[in-house]
């Protein structure tokens, strides 16, 4: 199978843009480099991509973020030869997540909070609702 970016004939000043797929390991994070090539076969195009692994020594992109690589010139360990080089587009929908579910849990609390309250001022009436819906 052929590699989609020959890694043996990169030169140092070469920079790759991608999409970071993973950061779970600490300074290290796995990129996504799409490649698109016409099928003359079947008359389509079709995305292929290659996992690179890169370098970032203060743990600045997260996944989803699209960011710039730069080749470093030499090897940093076994699989990592590029340095993170500068941000792009900032993915701003894992945060924006991320507070919908803190958003979330608060309501949750919330809801909670406020049945406790119905059922110490007016016990009869809650069960009497309870029932109703239940019956239904």
């Amino acid at each position: 199978m052929r590699h989609l970016i020959n890694l043996a004939n990169i030169s140092s000043s070469t920079r790759l843009v991608g999409t970071v797929a993973s950061k779970k390991m600490e300074k290290t994070g796995v990129l996504l480099v799409p490649r698109y090539h016409w099928n003359t076969k079947y008359g389509v195009m079709i995305r292929k991509h290659k996992k690179i692994f890169y370098h970032d020594e203060t743990n600045e992109t997260d996944v989803g973020d699209i960011i710039q690589i730069m080749h470093n010139g030499q090897k940093i360990s076994k699989n990592k030869s590029f340095v993170y080089d500068n941000m792009i587009v900032k993915n701003v929908v894992a945060s924006g997540l991320k507070q919908q579910a803190l958003d979330a849990e608060q309501a949750q609390k919330l809801l909670l909070q406020i049945e406790q309250q119905l059922l110490t001022e007016n016990p009869v009436k809650v069960k009497i609702n309870q029932e109703r819906s239940s019956s239904e």
